[in-house]
């Protein structure tokens, strides 16, 4: 990336406030960086970013590619982190960034924009993208990684078939749980993921064996007011095309069960009187031995 091999006197300055961050501007080879204070010596060097020098040590690797994106995993000695390169990969990529901001940048303030609203999510460490002089262009988006997290998908494909019966049963039942918390707060606090499935659910897995879930690729997010009962069907709808194939109905009315719970925000007068029917339901199924 001949780009990314010489850098301009670097111009900096602090006081970029992101969210509660104060961030520091560079310039370094023709893109304008957002980054981390503490951040900007790990991922800058002489010649910038230092994406090159990691991928010939080893220390990146190739998590996704595309037309339009590559993602790496970075992991350094004290550090690790993900890094989004976005291209402008055809004529329409280009014109479309004429009129709307990079989609590092789109992403960036999302991620940020979810965190204020006390969502789990990403953390956002750096953004960088091609100076406005120059046109459209490329944009970078660098986030932290989360250690131990794995997407939901990989929980359910990989993880629980190799635990014995009694902690795969009850790490399944917690999931259920904790997802249907997790998508009841979005919901709650107006937060719409289109693109709403397995692998964009990231799930940590603590000490005592308690998940908590975490949301990210904020691309294809949209953030509003508290979602009515359509928009929340809808996207419940979304998530379920994947989960109907993997998860059984106890589990599925776990989830269901949880998240009405956990709706404080959603007045749906039936919505309280069916959750009750389906609870007892479930409870009597429980005592007829189901899982």
């Amino acid at each position: 990336m001949a780009w990314l091999a010489s850098r301009s006197p670097a111009a900096e300055r602090c006081g970029v406030s992101s969210g509660a961050r104060q961030l520091t501007e560079l310039t370094a080879g023709g893109f304008r960086w957002q980054v981390a204070p503490e951040w900007r010596d790990a991922l800058f060097g002489a010649h910038g970013l230092r994406l090159e020098e990691w991928l010939r040590a080893g220390l990146a690797r190739v998590v996704k590619h595309g037309p339009h994106r590559t993602v790496y995993h970075v992991t350094l000695p004290d550090k690790s982190f993900y890094l989004k390169h976005y291209r402008l990969a055809d004529l329409r990529a280009w014109l479309r960034q004429l009129v709307r901001p990079a989609k590092a940048r789109i992403e960036f303030e999302r991620a940020l924009a979810v965190a204020e609203r006390s969502v789990p999510t990403v953390a956002p460490v750096a953004m960088g993208q091609v100076h406005w002089a120059h046109g459209p262009g490329d944009s970078f988006l660098i986030t932290r990684g989360l250690d131990g997290a794995e997407p939901i998908s990989m929980i359910a494909d990989v993880t629980l078939p190799t635990l014995d019966r009694r902690r795969q049963t009850r790490l399944r039942q917690r999931l259920a749980v904790a997802l249907g918390e997790f998508v009841a707060r979005l919901h709650d606090e107006g937060i719409v993921h289109h693109d709403l499935h397995a692998a964009n659910l990231l799930v940590c897995i603590g000490p005592e064996e308690e998940p908590s879930v975490h949301l990210v690729d904020l691309h294809a997010v949209h953030l509003g007011r508290p979602l009515g009962w359509r928009d929340s069907r809808d996207n419940l709808i979304l998530l379920n095309r994947w989960f109907v194939l993997r998860a059984g109905r106890t589990d599925r009315l776990r989830f269901w069960l949880a998240y009405c719970r956990a709706r404080t925000r959603l007045q749906v007068p039936w919505l309280a009187k069916e959750s009750a029917g389906l609870q007892v339901a479930g409870q009597k199924h429980a005592l007829r031995g189901g899982a």
